[in-house]
C-alpha cells in the first residue's frame, strides 16, 4: 500500500511529444500558387496579343503617308475653307488689318513657332506607332512588362470586365491631355485672327472629344469616329496656324 502523502517516483523517460500531422498535399510553387489564383478569380483570365505583325518599315511607312495627307490636303484645305468662311461673314476688313498689325510686328513668327512644335509632336507619336508594329502590341497597352520568373513573358493591361473599361477610360484621357496644350495654344492663335470662326473649331473638339472618350471606354474597336471629329479640329486649327504664320510673314505678297 502507498503511504500517506508520498508522491509515485517520476519516470526516468518522459514520454516522446506528439507532432501534429503533417500535411500530405505538396507544396506549391509560386508558379502553381499564382495559377491556382487565376483559376479563382477570372479577373485577371490570361492575355493574348493579337495584333499582327507589321515590321518597323511598314508602319513607318503607312503613318507618313497618313500623316502626309494631314499635313499637305486636309489641313490646308479645311483651313482655306474656315479662311474664306470667316471673310464672307463680313470679317474681311478686320482680318486685313489683323494680318497687317501682324507683319509689321513680326507677329507670324509665333505663329510658325507652333507649328513647328506641332509638327514635332506629330513626328514623336508617328515613332511610337512605328515602334508599335513590331512589339505586337494592341492599344490601348502602352507598355510591356517582362516577368523573369513566372514563366509568361509579358504582362499586358487587362482588357475584359471593369478594369478593362477602366484602362480604356484611362488611356483615353492620357490621350486628350497629350495634345491638349498644343491645340488649346493654336486655338487661341486662331481666334485672334478668325474671330467667332474658331469657337465651331472648339465646339468640334468638345463633341469628338467626349464621344471618343465614351465610345473608347465601351469597345477598343468604337473609338474612331469621336476621334475622327476632335482630329479635324486640331488639325484645321494646326491648319490655320500655318496659313496666318504664311500671310503674316509675306504680307502683301501673299496670293490671298
Amino acid at each position: 500500500s502507498r503511504a500517506l502523502g508520498t508522491r509515485p517516483a517520476a519516470s526516468s523517460q518522459r514520454s516522446p511529444r506528439t507532432m501534429p500531422p503533417r500535411s500530405k498535399s505538396p507544396a506549391r510553387s509560386p508558379r502553381a500558387r499564382v495559377a491556382k489564383e487565376e483559376d479563382d478569380d477570372d479577373t485577371f483570365a490570361p492575355v493574348q496579343v493579337q495584333e499582327p505583325y507589321k515590321s518597323e518599315a511598314q508602319v513607318t511607312a503607312h503613318y507618313t503617308s497618313m500623316f502626309g495627307k494631314v499635313l499637305f490636303l486636309q489641313a490646308p484645305v479645311i483651313a482655306c475653307v474656315l479662311y474664306f468662311a470667316a471673310r464672307y461673314s463680313g470679317a474681311a476688313s478686320s482680318m486685313d488689318l489683323k494680318f497687317a498689325f501682324m507683319h509689321t510686328h513680326q507677329l507670324g513668327w509665333a505663329f510658325a513657332c507652333w507649328y513647328v512644335i506641332y509638327l514635332m509632336r506629330l513626328r514623336v507619336g508617328m515613332n511610337v506607332s512605328a515602334m508599335r508594329g513590331p512589339a505586337r502590341l494592341n492599344r490601348p497597352d502602352q507598355h510591356i512588362y517582362q516577368l523573369c520568373f513566372m514563366g509568361t513573358p509579358f504582362v499586358l493591361m487587362a482588357t475584359e470586365g471593369a478594369a478593362g473599361r477602366f484602362n480604356r477610360a484611362q488611356r483615353a484621357a492620357c490621350n486628350t491631355d497629350e495634345g491638349l496644350i498644343l491645340f488649346l495654344s493654336g486655338l487661341i492663335l486662331v481666334a485672334a485672327v478668325f474671330g467667332p470662326v474658331a469657337l465651331g473649331l472648339a465646339l468640334l473638339s468638345f463633341v469628338g472629344r467626349n464621344k471618343f472618350a465614351v465610345d473608347y471606354t465601351r469597345s477598343n474597336s468604337e473609338r474612331g469616329g469621336g476621334f475622327l471629329m476632335s482630329a479635324v479640329a486640331e488639325h484645321g486649327t494646326a491648319g490655320c496656324v500655318a496659313l496666318c504664320a504664311a500671310k503674316a510673314i509675306a504680307g502683301a505678297a501673299f496670293p490671298f
